[in-house]
């Protein structure tokens, strides 16, 4: 956490009770970086990708969601009535999906 907010532009907020984070990278949209054009989170997501690849270390993955609303994501195994309050996530209208990896349920938006 500390190594990512050490970054600069880049802003993290510590994870509650959770190994994932959500790191803000709005202050790298719209720039070129060593060439790339950076439009979009993907964009800055498969750069840091190609850093790695080049660098050899491909087994490091970084992944970078992005929602203009509040969603939950459940992990392959999660058991969405024991995760996730899906009544509340109904009434708010904050949707609810399911990724192929992974245990813990996340929220991001």
């Amino acid at each position: 956490m500390e190594r990512l907010n050490a970054i600069e532009g880049m802003r993290c907020l510590k994870p509650q009770g959770a190994f994932y984070v959500f790191p803000n990278v709005s202050a790298f949209l719209q720039r070129t970086i060593e060439g790339k054009k950076i439009a979009s989170p993907c964009d800055f997501a498969d750069f840091l990708l190609e850093e790695a690849e080049v660098a050899r270390r491909p087994r490091e993955v970084l992944r970078i969601w992005e929602s203009p609303e509040p969603f939950v994501v459940l992990g392959r195994s999660s058991q969405a009535a024991r995760e996730v309050n899906l009544e509340a996530c109904r009434a708010m209208g904050v949707r609810v999906l399911r990724r192929a990896s992974g245990n813990p349920a996340a929220v991001t938006g």
